[in-house]
């Protein structure tokens, strides 16, 4: 009897425990997400066992993978929608949109342009003696966002210049 008891308190200090611990680490992470300090997202964005290199790279390879098979997207937008809270750091993550794009029917392409930040989009085109697709594609970016075309082309130019690590 005397032993079921210890057992009980054992069982009954060790959920306690653990409550405790689950509380603190919601607690950080709330700050994390809601914290206006960039530095200090970052501090405690590596205190969370979240490592995104590692899950961009192995075992899904998302940087590797192309839009336009419809396995991809899907398992691109099963990540996002996961990891939708931790978009609010910088993650070093853009997509490139090209002119498939501007199919009328691309519905779950559009989906995902709705949903990125503008800050993680590229444009471009396979066809390098028609540039004017790179329009065509912007004009659709701006449409899905609700923003002008100028301020797509001046933001990818920007993000493609980030990504290139051009002054």
């Amino acid at each position: 009897l005397e032993s079921l008891e210890q057992k009980h308190n054992y069982n009954k200090n060790l959920l306690k425990n653990s409550l405790i611990v689950l509380i603190i680490y919601n607690l950080i992470s709330l700050t994390l997400l809601f914290a206006p300090i960039n530095s200090l997202k970052l501090k405690l964005w590596n205190l969370t066992p979240y490592d995104y290199t590692y899950i961009l790279e192995f075992p899904n390879n998302f940087n590797k993978k192309s839009l336009l098979s419809e396995v991809n997207r899907n398992q691109i937008n099963s990540f996002l929608d996961k990891n939708i809270n931790r978009n609010l750091l910088n993650i070093n993550f853009s997509f490139g949109f090209g002119t498939s794009l501007t199919n009328p029917h691309a519905y779950k392409l559009h989906d995902i342009v709705k949903f990125l930040p503008i800050e993680s989009i590229v444009i471009e085109t396979d066809d390098r003696k028609n540039p004017d697709e790179l329009i065509q594609v912007a004009e659709r970016v701006a449409r899905i966002k609700k923003i002008t075309v100028d301020q797509v082309i001046e933001q990818c130019d920007q993000n493609t210049f980030n990504i290139f690590k051009i002054s």
